[in-house]
């Protein structure tokens, strides 16, 4: 192989292979543990959170990440979404 060619394979693969890994990339996993039925069993907490959805109230750090990707993971069927947030979504 080249010395052109030993340049100009891995530019390839970082112009076409990398923008679809960022493709798949999923949303952050840090609130993977959220108690979710717990949330929505707590109509204090649930109002905090609807409240901060809608733009009325103050969002906790969970709540302003949800807020951040709830739109593009409605629009995208969850594709985005790890296996546990799939698995939360499910039953609402």
């Amino acid at each position: 192989i080249s010395n052109k060619m030993k340049t100009t394979l891995p530019a390839c693969w970082w112009q076409f292979v990398w923008p679809q890994q960022r493709l798949r990339k999923t949303y952050t996993n840090k609130f993977d543990n959220v108690d979710v039925d717990g949330v929505l069993g707590n109509n204090r907490i649930l109002t905090n959170y609807i409240k901060c959805l809608m733009e009325k109230g103050p969002c906790t750090p969970e709540g302003r990440e949800l807020k951040k990707l709830l739109p593009d993971a409605l629009q995208s069927d969850c594709s985005k979404c790890t296996n546990v947030q799939k698995k939360n979504s499910k039953g609402y």
